[in-house]
């Protein structure tokens, strides 16, 4: 989008037009005025969504995905007594998850 064509206007004229715009009784010329403060406004606002854009994708080039979150990681409790009690350990199960030959015993041995 190329940029819009600037049109200054005095805070005086600019008051002048919101009460036209109010009354419903719009004069010569301020069409041309209307549609160049929208054009303005949008292209501020393109202007403005390419560079949060671009400064989110550098930050994600920078520190990389956010895909984990600290809550998540360490399962923070929201009570801080909760966060502060030790949690219960259990005894890690033994083996790796795999049955041995002698636990498919009808099974045909080739």
């Amino acid at each position: 989008m190329k940029p819009p064509k600037l049109i200054e206007l005095k805070p005086q004229d600019v008051q002048a037009l919101l009460c036209r715009v109010e009354k419903g009784s719009l004069q010569q010329g301020d069409y041309e005025i209307i549609k160049a403060i929208i054009e303005a406004f949008a292209y501020l606002s393109q202007a403005v969504d390419e560079k949060a854009t671009a400064i989110k994708r550098l930050l994600r080039i920078i520190f990389g995905a956010k895909t984990e979150t600290r809550e998540k990681l360490f399962k923070i409790a929201s009570n801080p007594k909760e966060a502060a009690a030790p949690e219960e350990k259990s005894e890690p199960q033994p083996g790796h998850g795999r049955n041995g030959a002698d636990a498919f015993k009808q099974a045909e041995r080739i």
